[in-house]
């Protein structure tokens, strides 16, 4: 089924990029090791890495927006909404993107807990998210870290994917001109 294929993804995810392996002395001399247990009972539906932490969105009636340390620990609920449709995070908050009937909050919320921050409110409903250090990038839409206006990047529409290494973001994207959007599959550098 999808939910088993998505926590078998999960585990595959985790070990492979938190080198979330512990050995013991029996399997260390035969170069095995196993997976380490991070959370239990995790069902979800998106999930990001970053800094010391692990997040993911829970959804049934409600989204849940959650956080465990990479080294596992207690899980936190950082907030509740009917729809969070991406999430991602740095050493120090969770961002994510809740969507309305016509436009979709970008918010904000310590990994230590505390109220959610709407840092914009953009038209659409962008579904890729990333931040770098001194934004956050949902879709075409460039939003300061500290909250304020949302700026929409010129010559970028249709975003297939985005990421961030910490220093800049990077878009694949359609491009824009004056007869509208190409869906041609280029990438651009965001900036930092």
């Amino acid at each position: 089924t999808h939910s088993m294929l998505r926590r078998t993804s999960l585990a595959l995810l985790l070990a492979s990029m938190l080198g979330g392996c512990s050995s013991n002395s029996d399997e260390s001399s035969s170069g095995d090791s196993s997976p380490q247990l991070v959370a239990e009972g995790v069902h979800f539906s998106l999930y990001a890495l970053a800094g010391e932490s692990v997040f993911w969105v829970t959804c049934s009636d409600t989204c849940e927006l959650k956080v465990t340390p990479k080294a596992g620990g207690v899980t936190k609920t950082l907030d509740s909404e009917p729809e969070i449709v991406a999430v991602t995070g740095d050493a120090t908050s969770a961002y994510y993107l809740v969507s309305k009937p016509t436009t979709t909050e970008v918010r904000m919320v310590p990994i230590t807990g505390g109220s959610p921050v709407i840092a914009a409110t953009v038209d659409g409903h962008p579904s890729h998210l990333a931040v770098t250090g001194a934004y956050v990038y949902a879709d075409e839409w460039r939003i300061p870290k500290a909250g304020g206006t949302a700026e929409q990047q010129p010559s970028m529409c249709s975003v297939w994917a985005l990421v961030a290494d910490g220093a800049a973001a990077y878009a694949i994207a359609g491009t824009t001109d004056a007869s509208g959007c190409e869906v041609n599959h280029s990438v651009f550098a965001l900036g930092a």
